[in-house]
This record gives structure tokens, sequence and C-alpha cells, in this order.
């Protein structure tokens, strides 16, 4: 009977430097990069049983996916890469996102597959490179799940623009703050449609088709598709904060230059008066 190992999905930060990856563990572990998105870095078990090597994809967007390695391994990992530099913009341990499935070596089956039931991908064979198929759909949703996080706290952050103009019809912020909010806004929406091509089907499969299928059961698997679509619908929202504000920062613009023009023109009517009434001009 096949005894079920760990596989588990990282995204830890905005990007990796894949060739400085290669040239600090080429002495310790076996390393092969495929068009400079994501290294294969290899383990071999003791002895002649492939199924028991361990691997790390490693993805440039900031992701990786450890198969066969303990929680205690895949942390000191973790820690080794952040530390030597290796990773930008590093998120924090409590907002990285991690997912954890299992995986079993049944070399006896027809194919492999993901037992959705079981939370388990099953292995019909030892071929890395099907572990790597399966391993860009689970970096995508971990990667995935960093862009809802953040547009879900965006939005959060911005709920109360829409009731106090409800409420008041205005927003209560200065010109300052609303040309902020819409820095804000415009970061938020910058930052997920420049790595919109994270989520797109790779060029990795276009000269490797057969292992296509493989990675659409992860897509599958983890509804990025579905999530996607719902990804885009909370941008929509963040596309309309983001109209709104603009439109309310350019009214209180307009509001001002009213006031400046009113306030000259009343300058005038006095000077006016002053000089041709009372004369004091002379």
């Amino acid at each position: 009977m096949s005894v079920a190992m760990r596989c588990s999905a990282y995204c830890v930060g905005e990007r990796y430097n894949l060739n400085e990856i290669s040239k600090y563990y080429r002495n310790d572990f076996i390393c092969k990069i495929f068009g400079n998105e994501v290294m294969h870095v290899l383990q071999r078990a003791p002895g002649n049983d492939r199924s028991l090597d361990k691997n790390i994809f490693i993805y440039s967007y900031g992701c990786l996916v450890f198969w066969g390695f303990g929680v205690d391994e895949e942390e000191k990992i973790l820690t080794d890469l952040r530390e030597h530099g290796l990773l930008k913009s590093p998120l924090s341990r409590t907002k990285r996102v991690v997912d954890r499935c299992n995986y079993v070596c049944a070399l006896e089956e027809d194919e492999s597959y993901i037992n959705a039931e079981q939370d388990e991908i099953s292995l019909n064979n030892d071929d890395h490179i099907v572990k790597l198929a399966f391993s860009y759909g689970l970096s995508q949703s971990v990667k995935l799940s960093v862009f809802e996080d953040s547009v879900e706290k965006t939005i959060e952050d911005n709920k109360l623009i829409p009731h106090n103009l409800v409420r008041t019809g205005k927003i209560a912020l200065s010109r300052k703050q609303l040309a902020k909010k819409i820095g804000e806004l415009f970061e938020e929406r910058n930052l997920v449609n420049l790595s919109s091509n994270v989520l797109d089907t790779p060029d990795f499969f276009w000269k490797r088709p057969k292992y296509e299928p493989y990675y659409e059961m992860a897509v599958k698997f983890m509804d990025i598709k579905q999530r996607i679509e719902i990804l885009n619908g909370r941008l929509d929202i963040i596309h309309e904060l983001y109209e709104m504000i603009a439109t309310e920062l350019q009214h209180s613009h307009s509001t001002r230059l009213e006031l400046i023009v009113i306030f000259l023109i009343f300058i005038e009517i006095v000077i006016a008066f002053s000089r041709d009434i009372l004369h004091w001009i002379t």
C-alpha cells in the first residue's frame, strides 16, 4: 500500500531570483530552470526508489511547491531563501499563504489524478514533470489567494465611503485624502492587472502539451477559474470606487475654483463701487 506524503504550496513574496537560487543550491541539490519562470530543485532519495525523491518547484512570482518534505524542512528552506536576500518583498509570516494536500505514488494506477474527496493527488509514475504540471496549478492558487486577500482588504478599508456618500451626500475627506485614496485604489488595480499573466495557462505547456491535462486537473481542483471571475467582480467594485472618488475630487476642485472666481468678482465689484460711487480710489 502506498504511503501518503505531504505536498505544500506557499506564496511568500513578490518575486524570486531563480538564477541566484540556482547558484546558491548547486552544491546541495540538482537544479534546473524552465523558461525563466520555474526552477526544479531535486533531492535524491537513498537507494533506487525515485518515488521517494523530494522535489521543490520554485516559481519566479514568489511561490514554492514542496513534494515529500516535512514541516520543519519546509520552514528551514523558506527562512534560508529569505535571509539570503533571494526573495523580493517578502510577506510576513501572518500574511503568507499556504495550502497543503497529500500525494501517493500508486504506480499500479492507470493514470495520475486528484481525489477531491480525500484532498489527495495520486501519481502513477515518478515523472518529475507531472509533479511540475500539478505544481503550476497549486502555485497559481496560492498566488491568487494573495490577490484575493489584498482586494478584500482594500474594499473593507473603503466600505464607509459609499455609506457616507449616501448618508451625507458627500465624501468626508480632504482633497489630499481623496487623492491618496485614488492612489491606493489605482495601485491595487495595477498590482492585480500587471500580475494577471501569472494566472494564465503557462507557456511551459506549449512545448509539452501532454502534461497540460495535469495542470488542468489542479486548476479545476483549486477552482481557479471561478475564483478569477469573483476577483474580477471585486476589481470592478474597486474601479467604481475609484471613479466615484475621482468624480468627488474633480467636483471639490471645481467648487474651489468657483469660490475663487466669485471672490475675485466680489473684489472687483468692491473696487468699482469704491471708485465710482464713493470716489475713494482716484
